[in-house]
């Protein structure tokens, strides 16, 4: 009938729903690159999955995490390919470490990117539902977002140059709305996992970005700058 039309296209400018429906078609993706065993082929993709497996192996084998990458030209320290490589979930199976023994790593490979993504679809996802009036319009933006990142064979430059800078801004306006330390400190936390999960000269692309848009939300609405100290002043009386 007419009102059963009514109310599911009500129920499709649902917001929750709409990012709900975001989730399984990620999960979708990545469980087909597991159930198909997909790796990358070669050019970075592969040297970041080398990157990646040879810390969580030496931390299955041998309890912790390496120091020395041997065969790496002629020999080098493993602190900056462990920077580079790492996650948010890599620290978990260091932790894990015997318990993955049994464990096939190419899984563990995608898990790590699925949550990346998923960061990125929430990240663009806030951010879209703040800048747009409209959810199905941000659906399209998250949508969009995750759906052209094809890191496979280039993960650092397709996908790790800016998976968690959507969130970053999402608080970074909230912050000006606010005032709130929190939301400050979640900014800032997200941005170092930005930078430390990239190489060294990615940090004055990224921080100019990030200048580049503030100082742009600044110069268009000054008012709420202005305001920012007030509201500052109070969250913090607030909070003590």
């Amino acid at each position: 009938s007419e009102d059963i039309v009514i109310k599911r296209f009500k129920s499709l400018h649902d917001e929750s729903f709409l990012f709900v429906l975001l989730c399984p078609l990620q999960l979708g993706v990545f469980a087909l690159l597991i159930s198909q065993h997909r790796l990358p082929r070669g050019h970075d993709g592969l040297i970041y999955l080398g990157m990646q497996f040879f810390p969580v192996n030496n931390a299955v084998t041998g309890g912790g995490l390496p120091h020395w990458i041997p065969f790496l030209t002629h020999g080098t320290t493993a602190h900056l390919c462990h920077a580079i490589g790492t996650g948010m979930m890599q620290h978990v199976w260091f932790f894990l470490g015997p318990l993955l023994q049994s464990f096939n790593f190419l899984p563990l490979f995608h898990i790590n990117f699925f949550v990346d993504e998923f960061l990125l679809l929430t990240g663009a996802w806030l951010l879209a539902r703040r800048l747009f009036a409209a959810p199905l319009t941000a659906f399209f933006a998250a949508a969009t977002a995750v759906g052209s990142s094809i890191w496979m064979t280039q993960p650092t430059f397709n996908f790790h140059f800016y998976y968690a800078l959507p969130l970053i801004l999402f608080f970074v306006h909230r912050f000006f709305e606010t005032g709130l330390p929190r939301d400050a400190g979640a900014a800032i936390v997200l941005l170092v996992m930005q930078l430390f999960n990239n190489p060294p000269y990615f940090i004055p692309v990224i921080g100019f970005a990030l200048f580049t848009y503030v100082f742009t939300y600044c110069c268009c609405f000054p008012r709420g700058v202005w305001a920012l100290k007030t509201k500052i002043r109070s969250s913090w009386k607030t909070a003590w």
